[in-house]
């Protein structure tokens, strides 16, 4: 637990109700949903509720990043959901190469590989043409829990002077076929046997906090300002 008090100077957001943070904000708060049956079936053959943007709606990988070997489609989709927010969060920010980035990501699965690799971010700043401090970048892999994980961090950087300011993200996405078909044998899934599943979705989300109004000769009035922040651990989760 901290004590300092941080403010949120700049936000970035892309969900499927909003290609940015206003239009997202404003979806939520008119109860705007977008729930649709997406191409995918379940073991049913039930077609898949879902909340995803349209593929038009996301930019193209650039070329230096497509041609990064291994790159899974779960991870090029969540590159993509990712640049446009970035992109607004540092919108009217000179010189961010001195920014780090703390970026939530999808658990590790039993079993399975990292979601993503080591040089994601390094990718996601080539991808969104955004220069950040990648050396002391920090990728979260703790899945919903993740942004929560790393503001607690970044405030920490923050009182403990390494850092005047510090990016924190989220990306995910549940389009992804071997995501789906394991909740889906889970009965964790919203369908008409399933009431009590979920609805999977995408999306990603960029905070810019820091203790001080300006950044870099631009004067930002706060979002909010973070006075505490606090993490604990549940033992009992689902693949405990």
């Amino acid at each position: 637990m901290s004590d300092t008090k941080t403010y949120i100077l700049s936000v970035g957001m892309i969900s499927a109700v909003g290609l940015d943070a206003m239009q997202s904000y404003g979806s939520v708060k008119a109860g705007i949903t977008k729930f649709a049956e997406s191409s995918v079936y379940d073991k049913q053959f039930n077609p898949v509720v879902m909340s995803i943007l349209p593929d038009k709606v996301l930019p193209p990988l650039e070329a230096e990043v497509e041609d990064e070997p291994a790159l899974t489609s779960h991870q090029r989709r969540m590159l993509r959901l990712a640049t446009a927010p970035l992109q607004e969060v540092l919108l009217d920010i000179p010189n961010t190469d001195n920014i780090p980035l703390y970026l939530g990501v999808p658990e590790i699965l039993p079993d399975r590989p990292p979601p993503v690799k080591d040089n994601f971010i390094q990718l996601l700043s080539s991808q969104a043409k955004t220069p950040l401090n990648l050396a002391n970048s920090r990728l979260f892999y703790e899945g919903r829990a993740a942004a929560l994980s790393a503001i607690n961090a970044a405030i920490e950087t923050i009182t403990n002077g390494e850092a005047e300011f510090v990016l924190v993200g989220g990306v995910d996405t549940y389009l992804d076929l071997y995501l789906l078909t394991t909740l889906d044998m889970e009965k964790r899934i919203a369908s008409p046997t399933t009431l009590d599943g979920l609805i999977p979705g995408e999306g990603a989300a960029f905070l810019l906090i820091g203790n001080a109004t300006q950044i870099n000769g631009i004067e930002k009035q706060p979002y909010a300002t973070l006075l505490s922040s606090g993490i604990g651990f549940e033992t009992g989760h689902l693949y405990s």
